[in-house]
């Protein structure tokens, strides 16, 4: 009897260590964040570090750094907006608003090359505005993409926003890991 609760002490112990383990490596090499309120996660965020929201619509904000710089500045964004669900409106009458915001925004900051088309996005629908732009805090040329995750059994579709000086293969690199990282729950 005693051997058989050793052993079972034994596995106890060495699942327990495994768990410790793996929620070491998520939470901290990986930098896991799991968002219960609004149900989605994002599984690496190495390179990427928390800044400030900008605007009442962003929930969720990080962005990049100029390494070799040693500053603060951010090089390319990520931010997730969650929008309420509308069961009640069909997906083309909110790709059209979502549209319509997009167009305006590119206006808004004298964009070039502007594209809206649909894709599929970690196996859901999705919607994407893109264009090149120089914001108003930099005096390179910056590729901004917003992509309306339509998430059709959820309380939530997902507003993705994302933007990086275009022709930065690094940046780039960085964005579209970001993006593969993202998951809804």
């Amino acid at each position: 009897m005693r051997k058989v609760l050793k052993i079972l002490f034994f596995f106890i112990l060495i699942g327990l260590l495994s768990y410790l383990f793996f929620y070491t490596y998520l939470r901290f090499y990986k930098k896991f964040y799991y968002d219960k309120k609004y149900s989605f996660y994002i599984t690496d965020q190495r390179q990427w570090y928390a800044t400030s929201r900008s605007g009442a619509e962003v929930y969720y904000a990080i962005g990049t750094k100029n390494e070799e710089k040693n500053n603060d500045k951010i090089v390319s964004s990520f931010s997730v907006s969650p929008v309420t669900h509308q069961s009640h409106q069909n997906q083309e009458e909110v790709g059209q608003k979502f549209e319509n915001t997009c167009h305006e925004l590119y206006i808004e900051l004298k964009g070039q090359d502007y594209q809206f088309s649909q894709l599929m996005l970690k196996e859901k629908q999705a919607l994407v505005c893109s264009f090149k732009a120089i914001p108003n805090h930099v005096d390179n040329l910056f590729l901004l993409k917003q992509y309306y995750l339509f998430n059709p059994k959820g309380e939530y579709d997902y507003i993705l926003t994302v933007s990086y000086p275009a022709d930065n293969l690094v940046e780039l690199e960085k964005v579209e890991s970001i993006l593969e990282s993202f998951n809804i729950r």
